[in-house]
């Protein structure tokens, strides 16, 4: 499995009609790409526990999406629906961090996860 990551935080004054086009294009990228197995969006839920150092960048909301495949990642990526997200993402968000990264369940094993070279796709 493949998991595409996306924290971000958007901009103190983006405006409510770029808000609800954002979110819009978010839905459509996950119901109407066809290799989305799995999306699921969060905001910052304060649990009374800090995880964060010092300097580190703090981000408002998460979406993670999950993919069979490499392939079905780029399919996302360069489909026309997550073009016109992309472009609403830069037009709303200030700052993110996106991470690829391929996935197991932990219960089916982890041996070597930190042993050998990165994933390529």
């Amino acid at each position: 499995m493949i998991l595409h990551t996306v924290l971000f935080q958007p901009k103190p004054d983006v405006t409510d009609d770029n808000r609800r086009a954002f979110t819009e294009a978010l839905r459509r990228a996950s119901t109407e790409i066809p290799t989305v197995r799995r999306a699921r969006v969060g905001r910052l839920a304060d649990i009374g526990v800090n995880y964060q150092q010092p300097g580190d960048k703090a981000y408002e909301y998460v979406a993670i999406f999950e993919f069979d495949s490499v392939d079905d990642l780029r399919t996302y990526l360069y489909h026309p629906v997550h073009q016109e997200l992309g472009r609403l993402f830069w037009l709303t968000c200030q700052a993110t961090m996106i991470h690829d990264s391929t996935a197991t369940e932990v219960r089916d094993g982890v041996e070597g996860l930190l042993e050998g070279e990165r994933a390529k796709g």
